[in-house]
């Protein structure tokens, strides 16, 4: 219902690239809108009937957005208008170009590839294998990827508890807010004692894919009773 909402009183017929942002956009449309830079190579579009696809907008073509990559005069010279539809240059399942008349045309028709069908246009996701849009394809596309460490399953895996898995998942980094940590800031409560605990190559093994350096820091007691013996208090 919100994205018809949004066709019919912000798109208004036209691309969702080429829309301006206007002064008084809500937050969430203005956050859509200013990561259109980052969105507009990794949804493509696969082209039936030519209905739902803009000529100059859409990523439909083996180029790129067509108007990115030639700019504003490429639709001039085509005597095209800016918000026409892939539609406009398909006669009976056939490419009707215009007369080309400047090398980019040329160009762009030289690189047209796919037959036509009379089917409804398709947006395609490129982050993902089938094409789909997930939360997970869109997370990796965007966060920096690392390694894999060794005592990942130790931590996630399918029953394991939240709370406990985030408290191990902090005190493997050394970032418990334990006394020794709040020292660091000056924060000191000598009514609290705290036990000073280690994580020791030799003593934390589960099967044969977890090994955690060692390294000792300060905690208190019940910090310690919620990590389910997974420490050796020294």
């Amino acid at each position: 219902m919100w994205c018809q909402w949004v066709k019919s009183y912000l798109l208004k017929n036209r691309s969702f690239w080429s829309v301006k942002i206007l002064s008084d956009p809500s937050w969430v449309w203005r956050k859509i809108l200013g990561l259109r830079n980052d969105l507009i190579h990794h949804i493509g579009y696969k082209v039936g009937n030519g209905q739902n696809t803009f000529l100059w907008f859409d990523n439909w073509h083996p180029l790129g957005p067509l108007k990115e990559r030639f700019g504003d005069r490429v639709i001039n010279d085509a005597g095209s208008l800016a918000q026409a539809k892939v539609a406009s240059i398909i006669d009976d399942r056939t490419w009707r170009w215009p007369v080309c008349q400047t090398w980019e045309l040329d160009e762009i028709k030289a690189n047209v590839q796919g037959n036509l069908t009379n089917i409804e246009d398709k947006a395609i996701w490129l982050a993902s294998s089938d094409g789909c849009f997930s939360i997970q394809s869109a997370w990796n596309l965007w966060r920096t990827q690392h390694p894999k460490v060794q005592w990942s399953k130790l931590l996630w895996f399918k029953h394991h508890i939240p709370r406990i898995s985030t408290i191990v998942w902090m005190a493997i980094h050394n970032r418990l807010n334990t006394l020794n940590r709040l020292a660091i800031f000056g924060v000191r409560d000598n009514s609290r004692k705290g036990i000073e605990w280690a994580l020791p190559t030799s003593v934390i093994k589960f099967g044969n894919f977890l090994q955690v350096d060692g390294g000792s820091v300060v905690c208190e007691l019940s910090v310690v009773s919620s990590i389910i013996g997974c420490v050796s208090v020294v």
